[in-house]
């Protein structure tokens, strides 16, 4: 059995809401990631500009100041469980890290040999403002994401991991879907997601059988989110395919949007 402890998320059409709008909602029950909101700019690109599938994600200088290593914090920390503090030296590369020491001292000791750069994909000519934390929470256009990870028959890792060749996996696909949905719809943002994920790869938020075992592996392979826009709130589904190098996806309306 899987612990209760875990994400929920939850979606409202505006058929089923008081003043007829959409809700989405979520809790990120998880101790292993960087708990800030942080907020990045539309901005618009030169052409042939490429986006980066970097890995760690939490320490990075391209999505404003919030995740730069300017704004490590400059003091000591001390933790008995290393997997709840913000740098885990044992867990580089996963949705939060944590050390025992100072934060900005350790980055600059660890970041030349563990900091690593998966891949790029085209950027687009003009990406939209959101908030996001570990996840995409809301783009400029209320295009609004909830998340939960769920079981799934499959599992990957991200490129290098047994044969995988995946960039993507599910907080940078939320993010990409709230910077690219071009008409400003729950629509939009899923078809992103799957379409980066079918070309790209997908892989699932745990992998390390040596580390988390199988059942937790597998029980965290999938994911799925609640996608709401001011008229519409969709759920997608999402969990890696049998290659290694590319996803398998499937999304569904909710009946309470008319």
């Amino acid at each position: 059995m899987m612990p209760t402890d875990k994400c929920t998320t939850i979606a409202v059409g505006r058929a089923a809401s008081m003043d007829g709008s959409c809700l989405n909602t979520h809790t990120a029950d998880c101790a292993e990631f960087d708990w800030r909101i942080n907020k990045v700019p539309a901005r618009d690109w030169p052409e042939g500009s490429m986006r980066t599938g970097e890995y760690p994600r939490q320490v990075r200088e391209d999505r404003g100041f919030t995740w730069s290593e300017e704004n490590l914090e400059n003091v000591s920390h001390t933790c008995n469980d290393n997997k709840n503090s913000f740098f885990d030296t044992t867990d580089i590369g996963r949705k939060g890290f944590g050390i025992n020491e100072n934060q900005r001292l350790n980055w600059k000791q660890i970041k030349d040999t563990k900091r690593d750069i998966l891949g790029y994909i085209p950027q687009v000519p003009h990406t939209f403002a959101l908030i996001e934390g570990l996840y995409g929470i809301m783009n400029e256009h209320q295009v609004a994401v909830g998340e939960s990870t769920c079981a799934a028959k499959i599992f990957n890792g991200p490129k290098g991991f047994l044969g995988s060749t995946a960039l993507l996996e599910v907080s940078e696909l939320s993010q990409i879907a709230l910077e690219r949905a071009r008409t400003r719809t729950a629509r939009e943002a899923i078809t992103v997601m799957g379409q980066l994920a079918e070309r790209h790869g997908y892989y699932s938020a745990e992998w390390d059988l040596q580390r988390a075992g199988l059942d937790m592996v597998l029980g965290e392979a999938g994911e799925a989110l609640t996608v709401t826009d001011p008229l519409e709130a969709w759920v997608f589904h999402i969990l890696p395919d049998d290659t290694g190098t590319s996803a398998v996806w499937v999304s569904s309306r909710g009946i309470m949007n008319e």
